[in-house]
């Protein structure tokens, strides 16, 4: 649920924060349009590798977890301190990407946890992104009203990192040390 909530925090607040990003590097709306089609293309790139990350990964699938939405908090940061159309552009595909790579791992890890109850889960799970596509425009409005939007990225992006950060470090360090490493195939399996 909280996971969901902080990518949807990312998801719906790079939109509310993209006309700021706009103004403040000079972008014309073909540019900005590059930009916003950037994440999309990277998240539909992303679908199919990560599905087979996650089925790879079987029991440590939470590495992924923590990947994509520390990805989708390195997003923001990226376009809290663009300088440039391309830096915008590899920000916000980053966050594409992050979105995806979150996505398979968490359902699968669901329905390997609550093997009676996955349907249910899985409805927590997509609420918690509900929840986060409502608080999204609220902060990120809020952000963008009273500080420049470089702040605003850095604000709805430094936290993600921070939170799950640790959390990832801990995870991978277990896996990679378990014997045979991650999904008893080691770490980089053939």
């Amino acid at each position: 649920f909280a996971g969901q909530v902080l990518k949807y925090l990312s998801i719906s607040g790079f939109y509310i924060l993209l006309p700021g990003l706009q103004a403040g590097l000079g972008l014309t709306n073909a540019q900005i349009g590059l930009v916003s089609t950037s994440r999309n293309a990277a998240s539909a790139a992303t679908c199919l590798p990560a599905g087979a990350a996650t089925d790879r990964l079987q029991g440590n699938a939470t590495i992924l977890v923590g990947l994509g939405l520390i990805l989708c908090g390195l997003s923001m940061v990226i376009l809290g301190l663009a300088t440039s159309l391309w830096v915008a552009v590899a920000g916000a595909s980053a966050g594409g990407i992050g979105m995806l790579v979150h996505t398979p791992a968490s359902v699968s890890l669901l329905a390997a946890n609550f093997p009676e109850r996955r349907g249910f889960a899985i409805a927590i799970f997509g609420a918690g992104g509900s929840v986060g596509q409502v608080l999204a425009p609220l902060a990120a409005g809020g952000l963008a009203a009273a500080v420049a939007w470089e702040t605003g990225f850095l604000a709805m992006g430094v936290p993600v990192i921070a939170l799950k950060g640790r959390h990832f470090v801990d995870r991978v360090g277990a896996a990679v040390l378990a014997p045979g490493g991650v999904g008893g195939r080691g770490f980089f399996p053939s």
